[in-house]
């Protein structure tokens, strides 16, 4: 009796053996069959993107993510669909599918997720999250791809959120030839902001020192004539003309705004150059400010539909009276009071006319 029921169990013990055995086999198949498909899934999908085919690419990373939610491709195919709306300047769109992208369990690596994303933020104007965006590329210093690049964003986005002292710490790690010019703009973008910030707190010294140090990067910026673009080397010759002119340095400071007038006459910071020029000339001079005359004519001249032609028109009433022509006065500042003008000339046009 017990050797029958010892048969009979060890024949139970082989059923339940077998069965699990041909489960077992069964959930390998599947998954290898699921891998398989998901692999032919991803292929299509990036033959497509590959190819420009944005369209059927979405179609098939779409399918690819809500099918297989968990699998390693999943990521990769999220940056796929972040890409394609990036490309079309949907960053808002696109910033969510990189985000999926790096957040997924298979994403950690994905660095060119984490570099478009944060630009997308950047392009967004939302400085801070572009910045926590690009942190992990920076932080990984083995990745050498996007890492300088995300400094550089990370650093400009520091300055538009007048983080001043970060910015520059970002910035001057730059090296690339094709980042270095704007950086070192932005650089002295931000000690001359910090020169601001000392002189509303009255600390003279602090003043003066950001304001070489502003100049030191823009006389390094405009020795880069072979790889920077023009508009660049215009902005800093404004801004280095600027320094001088806040430190009623006139001599240089007129120097330097006539350079970008004569050196790149057809970029945007021409106009206010040679206004600022003439306002240099004007404290350079005195009666009767022939040269100082001539240049705001010139300007009214040249740049009738730009802003910087009420300056000027501006300037030329103010001259008339300190060479005490005074109705040639009133008549310049009541032709421009009547044109468009803003509030930034309209209470000077006034005083003087009250003067007059």
């Amino acid at each position: 009796m017990k050797r029958q029921i010892t048969l009979v169990l060890s024949l139970f013990v082989i059923f339940l053996q077998l069965g699990c055995s041909s489960k077992s086999d069964e959930s390998s198949n599947n998954s290898t069959d699921s891998s398989a498909k998901v692999e032919q899934l991803f292929s299509q999908g990036e033959s497509y993107y590959q190819a420009d085919d944005c369209q059927n690419s979405n179609d098939v990373f779409q399918s690819l993510v809500d099918t297989y939610p968990e699998s390693q491709y999943a990521a990769k195919a999220y940056y796929y669909l972040g890409m394609c709306l990036y490309k079309s300047e949907k960053y808002h769109q696109a910033v969510i599918q990189f985000e999926k992208a790096v957040n997924h369990p298979h994403g950690a690596e994905l660095v060119e997720a984490y570099y478009y994303g944060g630009h997308c933020w950047f392009q967004l104007e939302n400085y801070q999250a572009a910045i926590d965006m690009f942190k992990p590329l920076i932080d990984d210093s083995s990745e050498s791809t996007y890492w300088e690049q995300a400094v550089f964003y990370s650093g400009l986005s520091y300055y538009h959120l007048k983080q001043y002292q970060n910015a520059i710490e970002f910035l001057s790690t730059v090296e690339s030839q094709q980042l270095l010019p704007l950086s070192l703009l932005y650089i002295a973008k931000s000690h001359y902001e910090l020169a601001k910030q000392a002189e509303r707190a009255e600390d003279q010294n602090e003043r003066a020192e950001q304001f070489v140090k502003a100049r030191i990067a823009l006389t390094q910026l405009l020795t880069l004539t072979s790889i920077a673009e023009e508009w660049i080397l215009a902005s800093g010759g404004l801004l280095l003309g600027e320094t001088y002119y806040q430190e009623k340095d006139y001599q240089n400071a007129f120097d330097a705004f006539m350079n970008v007038v004569e050196t790149w006459p057809t970029t945007p910071s021409a106009p206010e150059a040679y206004y600022n020029a003439g306002k240099s000339s004007f404290y350079l001079s005195t009666t009767p400010y022939t040269e100082t005359m001539a240049i705001f004519h010139d300007i009214v001249a040249i740049y009738p539909e730009h802003e910087v032609s009420v300056g000027a028109g501006f300037y030329i009433g103010k001259i008339h009276y300190y060479n005490s022509d005074y109705l040639q006065s009133v008549e310049t500042l009541k032709l421009l009071i009547t044109t468009t003008i803003t509030d930034k000339y309209k209470h000077l046009i006034l005083y003087y006319l009250v003067k007059d």
